[in-house]
């Protein structure tokens, strides 16, 4: 199986909202930096996530990205296919 860029980043994305589930919004531009992707392609990233409702977002101070569920409820499938559609093995 092949992952294109946009979601592995979706799975670093992902994964760093994991690890700081304690309930508080991050700021997207912390993230950037965190897991070193543009701040534009996250931007990007997010939108999609946030409409499948992976991710949920606030505007203002205080604003960025929280994951919408526990982190124990999100699969490395269940996020690849919100990005890149059904998935299938490839020879």
């Amino acid at each position: 199986m092949i992952i294109s860029t946009k979601g592995r980043y979706a799975l670093k994305l992902m994964m760093y909202l994991a690890q700081h589930a304690d309930g508080s919004f991050i700021p997207l531009k912390i993230i950037s930096t965190e897991v070193n992707v543009s701040l534009k392609y996250l931007e990007r990233i997010t939108t999609a996530l946030s409409k499948q409702h992976l991710v949920e977002s606030a505007s203002g101070k205080g604003g960025g990205y929280r994951l919408k569920q526990a982190p124990e409820q999100y699969s490395v499938k269940s996020i690849l296919e919100q990005m890149e559609g059904p998935l299938s093995p490839v020879a």
